[in-house]
């Protein structure tokens, strides 16, 4: 067995050929000591090799287009994607008790350092995306064979439901004749939808439709005289109708109170 497979290897997985746990230690020793050493004409063509055979894990389905450890970056929660972010640019700065506890979930059993990560990184990803579903994949790869010419096709739908401002701004239908007040408002949805983020995209759609993501169904404003306290946007996601009142006197305004009401977390929901 290659001692580089050794240093991917679990204390679980590796206590089913060393049942001592003082071997284990000797074993991790020998082999992180040796990962230190100049790299010769065997250890080349092994790192070769195991490349190749990454290779071909990843691309069972018949193609690659992703980076591995930009795919493990969307795997990871949200927490643990932005502590290895964070240490990919600026490793100092982040906090090491944390980083080892987050190591220690992924079974890293060598102390990461600035010098070190990336590799660790890369490794770790190859672990959690290649190693441990290989053999899923190869079950799976002859009985999805058939439909490998498809998946180009499936990313392309789910590429397609996600949210843009403007696949949002030709869904919207407004009324067909505007007074100077419903105009302006026009003008302030367009603004507010050019320079919202995909979350507030997406949390603009849930708000309208009940799905945040574009499933194509158009979305139908019509205008209020709400005013004073009772002023905010309304929605029926039954029939994907936005209510708006025109009583804003400046975008800001409007801006601070679409936001107040994506960002509330808190919608009523009037069920007649």
């Amino acid at each position: 067995m290659d001692s580089s497979v050794i240093t991917l290897m679990t204390d679980d997985q590796l206590r089913e050929y060393l049942p001592s746990y003082g071997d284990r230690l000797a074993v991790f020793g020998y082999c992180r000591r040796k990962e230190k050493e100049p790299t010769s004409r065997k250890s080349k063509l092994f790192e070769r090799l195991r490349g190749k055979l990454s290779r071909n894990k990843a691309s069972s389905f018949g193609f690659v287009e992703s980076d591995l450890v930009d795919s493990f970056l969307k795997y990871v929660s949200e927490s643990e994607r932005v502590i290895f972010e964070s240490c990919r640019s600026d490793f100092e700065g982040v906090d090491q008790d944390e980083l080892l506890e987050i190591m220690d979930i992924h079974n890293c059993r060598r102390l990461p350092t600035a010098d070190n990560f990336e590799q660790i990184l890369k490794e770790i990803a190859h672990q959690k995306l290649i190693q441990e579903p290989a053999f899923v994949i190869e079950q799976w790869s002859n009985t999805l064979a058939p439909v490998r010419s498809e998946l180009k096709g499936i990313a392309a739908v789910y590429e397609e439901l996600q949210p843009t401002s403007r696949k949002i701004m030709r869904s919207i239908t407004y009324p067909s004749t505007q007074n100077a007040q419903e105009k302006q408002m026009v003008k302030y949805v367009s603004a507010y939808l050019r320079e919202s983020d995909t979350q507030h995209l997406s949390l603009f759609l849930r708000f309208c439709t009940g799905s945040d993501l574009f499933t194509g169904k158009s979305i139908t404003v019509s205008f209020t005289q709400l005013q004073g306290f009772q002023r905010r946007p309304v929605a029926h996601t039954c029939g994907c109708y936005l209510e708006l009142p025109v009583s804003y006197d400046h975008y800001p305004d409007f801006r601070h109170e679409m936001n107040k009401v994506l960002d509330s977390n808190v919608w009523v929901m009037d069920i007649v």
